[in-house]
């Protein structure tokens, strides 16, 4: 059965591929083994982009990305790949929640992405494009 898994720390190349750390996501792991196509969402999560848009009734821009692609067999992570993540979430390490949710990161996934589509809201989108289209 499909299920939504949140995938909270991908990290995108600029060739059109990335890869995530393969930890807490055992039911998208054992569909991804069966079917390796994947569809990512990405939303502009920023309060000022939906305080702005909200207020003048309309989306300057899309609020969000549809990635869709395919993942790769789970891997070991290299050593540059475990220093990024280690990086990017280094504040919040210094919390017992940050240590218990990104310590153990040890395989990854890649994903080459073959397509990208807006996120859409007709009512508030029409602007930027022929809001007819399908999604």
């Amino acid at each position: 059965m499909p299920n939504v898994t949140p995938v909270g720390t991908l990290f995108l190349r600029e060739d059109h591929t990335g890869y995530y750390f393969d930890q807490y996501t055992d039911a998208l792991a054992r569909n991804l083994d069966a079917e390796p196509r994947v569809c990512l969402m990405a939303v502009d999560s920023g309060s000022l982009f939906w305080f702005r848009s909200l207020l003048a009734g309309r989306f300057g821009a899309p609020p969000g990305v549809r990635l869709y692609g395919t993942a790769s067999a789970r891997r070991p992570a290299t050593t540059a790949e475990l220093e990024l993540v280690r990086r990017r979430v280094r504040p919040m390490r210094l919390l017992k929640g940050g240590r218990l949710l990104w310590s153990d990161f040890t395989h990854v996934r890649d994903i080459t992405f073959t397509e990208v589509r807006p996120v859409r809201y007709p009512v508030m989108m029409s602007h930027l494009w022929d809001s007819e289209a399908s999604d």
